[in-house]
């Protein structure tokens, strides 16, 4: 994009030459990394890394070749290779979290920002960067402002930087047929082009700006004086037909103006305070044209480039002032706009965004501009956003983004602003705000989009003044409410309030009820009935049948005893999804002499990947054996331990192994008699799926076979423990 073409010319950080004999491959890769030609650079380093695999030097050049590109998925590849080396230029890491931000992977981008700032603790930029992706779901909270699109004009080249001018929009393109090509990224070279905008941002076929404007070399980023008879753009330092560059070699960006002669712009002026040694360029001109906007790298800025301004007076421009800390940082700022209302538009890396660049608005306060305010999703995006006008009577504008997908790298977008509307949700007669409630927005024909109040009860939602809106809130425990949306509610006069009305209800209480019968459905009286987890015993009547309260939303085991003693039969039953007009669970335990249930699974416990130890919600079920086991001193249990496929037979052998003993220590440590329960120990060989050796399955799916069982064995024979549990 243009912002890279143009402003890392200011200077990147360049790599020294390596002193080992170069192949040809890599010698050509270090002529075109510091010719600053990116694409041919990355192409060669990639060629040399197979005569020197591993070369630290050369990965780190690779991957600032695609960062420089603006390519972050080779970018993060690269960098993530980078960042393994025990000694690596710390600013590796901040490169690394930043292509992570531009691949929305934010979650990894703040471990690297963290890990770069126990390095560079002073450095604003990263702390910034830190906050932003711990916070990047803020960015998306007035979503629904905007009315985001594509134009119809764009090309699979670069395009950006749009500009109105009465029903004209102007903005730079590399579309020319020229032959010559920038080898930064082998794109062509830019010219301004030019375009009639129609109904719904709609433009015409675009077309060179006529007169002495464009050259062989790049123009872009015009900005017009309030009658429209002079221009200011961009241009690499070409100036009456001669190149000139720094003690670098490299080319730097300069100012001009040309005055409007027939139709066409002619006459092209050195602004004053253009430099052989360093960019300015990006103008924008004050609405009454007094005042012009720049980005430049002059010495003594913050950092990187930063927005200046100068002022016209009756010996012309006065000197550039640099506009402060409010806006400008230790990165790069850059495409300043002026509104009419007098607020600064531009767009920075430095400030707390989502990736890449992204656009800023700082209101004017007098002489001075405020804090910088993120606009957030969708004017900002994960990628690079910039270029940034706006028509602020119509709310209407263009930005120009590389965003995925446009027609290619950079392209034009417009937008369409349309009322914040903010409310709040209460709870009826208390006035008390209710947590996250849903808003269902409708548009009188349908639902055009739901949102959630904050913890507060507030929220916030976009909507276009010509449409009809009401709004319905909801929350669990409480009836909707509606309300239809009026203009006197956009404008902040009338306060937008929806209340819910508490429902009544009181907590569910769930009546368990069940009998015993025998294989043939005749009653069984006197048998004794456990309910694990609610720890009850209880007795079937002379009927068979049995009772019990239980809680909701709880999983519960009904062991049904023989006559022998032992559990004869098992049910698992539940009370959670239950309505709350159903508040009976009925189950019934067939006694049936041909089967026994002996040996079934009642507890198991899960283990991390290659370990043995308890982990805490494992300890937690196995308190619950503990438990269960010392209410029923004579139950017997057998635990088996499994493990999922991944590694050697005989070393899983071994870890499963090691799960048993440390289980059967922990409930023996615990005060259970050791010959109540035995172990055993099975590797892999009893998977609960199909995730055998070869086969690829989600961690959630290896997870469910790195488990041990627990099975009811039987019962001590008629012990004094279990009479006297009998008549407890």
């Amino acid at each position: 994009m243009f912002y890279s073409l143009a402003f890392l010319l200011i200077g990147g950080a360049n790599f020294p030459v390596k002193t080992f004999a170069q192949t040809p491959n890599l010698a050509r890769a270090d002529r075109a990394y510091f010719n600053l030609a990116y694409a041919d650079a990355a192409e060669q380093y990639l060629k040399a890394l197979k005569k020197y695999p591993g070369n630290k030097e050369i990965m780190v050049k690779l991957a600032d070749c695609y960062r420089r590109q603006n390519d972050f998925t080779n970018a993060e590849y690269w960098y993530k290779q980078v960042t393994k080396f025990q000694s690596v230029d710390p600013i590796n890491k901040y490169y690394y979290g930043r292509s992570l931000m531009n691949n929305r992977k934010y979650d990894e981008a703040e471990k690297w920002f963290a890990e770069y700032l126990k390095e560079r603790p002073e450095d604003v930029r990263a702390q910034r960067m830190l906050d932003a992706c711990q916070t990047h779901e803020d960015f998306m909270m007035d979503a629904s402002l905007w009315e985001v699109k594509p134009v119809n004009i764009n090309t699979s080249k670069s395009d950006f930087s749009p500009v109105m001018k009465d029903d004209q929009l102007y903005f730079a393109s590399a579309r020319g047929r020229d032959p010559f090509v920038f080898r930064w990224n082998e794109h062509k070279f830019l010219d301004i082009y030019v375009s009639t905008i129609g109904e719904e941002a709609s433009l015409s076929e675009p077309r060179q700006m006529k007169g002495t404007v464009n050259t062989k070399f790049h123009e872009a980023t015009a900005t017009f004086s309030p009658k429209g008879d002079t221009i200011y753009f961009t241009r690499n330092n070409f100036f009456q037909g001669k190149i000139k560059t720094d003690e670098q070699k490299i080319i730097r960006l300069k100012t001009y103006s040309a005055y409007k002669v027939g139709g066409k712009y002619l006459h092209v002026k050195d602004f004053p305070f253009n430099s052989d040694d360093y960019s300015v360029g990006h103008p924008c001109l004050s609405p009454d044209g007094k005042g012009l906007y720049f980005a430049s790298d002059m010495p003594n800025g913050f950092g990187g480039t930063d927005i200046y301004r100068s002022f016209l007076g009756e010996k012309g421009w006065g000197q550039p002032e640099n506009l402060g800390p409010t806006v400008n940082t230790p990165g790069n700022e850059m495409f300043p706009w002026i509104g009419e209302s007098g607020d600064l538009y531009f767009a920075s890396e430095g400030h707390k965004g989502m990736g890449g660049m992204d656009i800023f608005r700082a209101k004017r306060n007098g002489e001075l501009f405020g804090i910088a305010y993120n606009l957030g999703y969708p004017i900002n995006s994960p990628l690079d956003d910039f270029g940034f006008v706006m028509d602020e009577k119509k709310r209407i504008g263009f930005f120009s983004s590389n965003r995925p997908g446009g027609a290619g790298d950079d392209d034009v977008y417009s937008f369409r602003m349309r009322d914040l509307l903010m409310g709040w949700v209460v709870e009826k007669g208390t006035g008390n705000p209710i947590e996250a409630p849903k808003i269902d927005v409708y548009d009188f024909t349908k639902l055009e989009n739901s949102t959630l109040g904050d913890e507060e009860g507030s929220f916030r939602y976009g909507v276009s003044r010509e449409k009809g809106y009401y709004l319905v809130a909801s929350k669990s425990g409480y009836k909707e409410a509606k309300k239809r949306i009026t203009p006197e509610m956009l404008d902040g006069k009338d306060p937008l309030i929806l209340e819910l009305e508490p429902i009544k209800k009181c907590n569910p209480v769930y009546t368990l009820l069940g009998d015993v019968v025998d294989h043939s459905t005749a009653p069984l009286p006197g048998r004794k009935v456990r309910v694990i987890l609610k720890e009850e015993v209880i007795y079937t009547d002379e009927n068979g049948e049995f009772a019990l309260e239980l809680a909701p939303n709880q999983d519960y085991v009904v062991v049904a005893t023989g006559e022998n003693g032992q559990p004869d039969k098992i049910r698992e039953i539940t009370t959670k999804g239950l309505p709350l007009e159903d508040t009976q669970v009925n189950v019934r335990l067939q006694m049936d002499p041909m089967r026994d249930d002996t040996g079934k699974v009642f507890y198991i416990i899960y283990y991390n990947y290659d370990k043995h130890d308890i982990r805490q919600d494992a300890s937690e079920e196995l308190d619950r054996v503990v438990k269960f086991m010392k209410k029923y001193p004579n139950i017997l249990v057998e635990l088996t331990a499994h493990t999922d496929s991944r590694g050697t037979t005989p070393y899983n052998q071994r870890l499963s192994r090691d799960r048993a003993v440390e289980a059967y220590q922990y409930i023996t440590r615990n005060g259970v008699e050791k010959d109540r329960l035995t172990y055993q120990w099975k590797g892999e060989t009893m998977l609960t799926n199909d995730c055998a050796d070869g086969v690829h399955c989600t961690e959630y799916e290896h997870q469910l076979n790195r488990r041990t069982e627990f099975r009811f064995m039987g019962f001590q024979a008629n012990s004094e423990a279990e009479e006297n549990s009998k008549h407890k």
